[in-house]
C-alpha cells in the first residue's frame, strides 16, 4: 500500500468580515504502518473557532497507532476520539491568554465548536476507519469502478441543519464529544478491483460542509463529481471554487478538500 499523493486544498469564504480567517483546518500524517487524515470546520458563531479546529486535527494526527498496536490493544472506535480531543482541549486551554476580557470568557463558557472527520488507514490490517461528528463528509472511490462510497451522509437532503460538533467550554475540564458515526471497511473491496487486475488505486476525499453539499448534489444528479475532484491541483483549486460559486453551484463558505491517492496490490489468489 503506497500513498502516491496527498493534496491539502482550502479557500476561505469570499464574504468574510475584515480580520476573519478561514475556520476550516486540515492535516495528515503518513507513517510506515498507518496514515491519518483529518479535517475540522470551526463554527463561525463561536469565538476562536479556527484555532480550536487546528488543535483538533493536530491532536488526531499525533496519535501513535504503532504504539497502540504494539501493545496489542483493541481500539474501541466509538470512544477513540475522547483521548485526542482532550489532548486538543488541554493545548487549546494553554494557548488562551492568561487574562481575558469578561465578554470573551463568557463566549468561551458558552463553547467553541467544530465539526470533525478523521480517516485512519491501518496498513497491516488493510483496514480503513472513518469517524465523523457533524457534516464533514468522506468520498471513497476506485479509479477502475464508478461506485462512490459516501460517508456519513449519502444524499444532500441528509445533511443536518444543526450538525453535532466537538465543543470546548472554558468552565469545564473535558470537551463535549458526541458519539461519532463510524465506517469500517477493508481497504480494498472486491468491487474496487476488476478481475485479473493485480493492483489498483483508491481515492479518499475529505470535504467540509460546503464542498460536501456540492458533491452530494452533483452525484445525485448523475454527474461524476469525484472525477472532477481528482483533476484538481493546488494551482487550480481557488479558480475552480470561484467559478462554482459564481455559477451558484457552491455555497460561499470556507471550502476545504483533503484528497489522498493510495495504490495497493491484491492479496492472495
Amino acid at each position: 500500500m503506497r500513498f502516491a499523493r496527498t493534496l491539502r486544498l482550502t479557500v476561505p469564504k469570499s464574504s468574510r468580515a475584515p480580520g476573519e480567517g478561514n475556520e476550516d483546518a486540515l492535516a495528515h500524517v503518513i507513517r510506515r504502518r498507518y496514515a491519518v487524515f483529518a479535517t475540522a470546520d470551526g463554527a463561525s458563531q463561536t469565538i476562536f473557532a479556527a484555532t480550536w479546529a487546528e488543535f483538533l486535527v493536530a491532536a488526531l494526527c499525533a496519535v501513535d497507532f504503532e504504539r497502540i498496536r504494539a501493545a496489542d490493544k483493541q481500539i474501541a472506535w466509538d470512544a477513540f476520539l475522547r483521548g485526542p480531543v482532550q489532548q486538543a482541549a488541554e493545548q487549546f486551554r494553554r494557548h488562551l491568554p492568561s487574562h481575558l476580557p469578561w465578554y470573551v470568557e463568557l463566549s468561551l463558557e458558552r463553547g467553541v465548536a467544530a465539526t470533525l472527520l478523521v480517516v485512519i488507514v491501518l496498513r497491516r490490517e488493510r483496514l480503513l476507519v472513518a469517524l465523523a461528528i457533524g457534516d464533514c463528509c468522506l468520498a471513497v472511490w476506485s479509479e477502475s469502478n464508478g461506485h462512490v462510497h459516501r460517508f456519513p451522509y449519502e444524499a444532500v437532503d441528509s445533511l443536518p441543519r444543526r450538525p453535532w460538533a466537538v465543543v470546548f467550554r472554558l468552565d469545564r475540564a473535558d470537551a463535549d464529544v458526541p458519539t461519532p458515526r463510524i465506517l469500517q471497511r477493508p481497504f480494498a473491496l472486491d468491487r474496487d478491483m476488476p478481475a485479473g487486475q493485480s493492483s489498483g488505486r483508491l481515492f479518499l476525499a475529505l470535504m467540509t460542509d460546503a464542498l460536501a453539499e456540492w458533491f452530494l448534489r452533483a452525484y445525485a444528479a448523475g454527474e461524476r463529481p469525484h472525477e472532477e475532484l481528482a483533476r484538481l491541483r493546488r494551482r487550480t483549486f481557488a479558480r475552480w471554487v470561484s467559478r462554482q460559486r459564481a455559477a451558484g453551484q457552491l455555497r460561499d463558505d470556507d471550502t476545504t478538500l483533503l484528497l489522498a491517492r493510495v495504490s495497493w496490490d491484491k492479496v492472495g489468489p
